[in-house]
């Protein structure tokens, strides 16, 4: 019984410490706004972060200016004092971009800042992948 809890001592630590040292990985996956009405996969490009939208709800009519999946909703997101700073994000819905950062809220959760010119919101995403 000794022997399993030094085991499992030895493992949670080392575990933590793997973590600690990726934090920029976090990011990688595909992510859902907090309507769930759009996913989006974010990767790694040379030094900076991309998010691609790859799904989103129809609404069922055809909408003339309808984004397409692969559209580049943020990019230029640069890992720095445990968070992506630096980006920019189109706002699907107004067509405006506008500076962005993003910090992790745990391991399923992202917080996702915007600002366009003096207004600045901020929404939660939720991890899916």
């Amino acid at each position: 019984m000794e022997n399993i809890f030094f085991n499992f001592n030895f493992l949670v630590p080392g575990f933590y410490n793997f973590y600690a040292q990726l934090p920029d990985d976090l990011l990688r996956g595909v992510w859902a706004n907090e309507n769930n009405t759009a996913h989006y996969k974010f990767k790694q490009e040379r030094n900076n972060y991309t998010a691609q939208l790859v799904w989103f709800a129809s609404s069922g009519d055809l909408l003339q200016n309808q984004l397409l999946p692969g559209f580049r909703i943020i990019q230029g997101l640069e890992f720095m004092n445990d968070r992506w700073e630096s980006g920019t994000f189109l706002n699907p819905e107004t067509g405006v971009s506008a500076r962005c950062q993003i910090e992790m809220r745990g391991l399923f959760r992202l917080s996702l800042k915007t600002v366009e010119g003096n207004i600045s919101t901020t929404k939660t995403w939720k991890r899916i992948k």
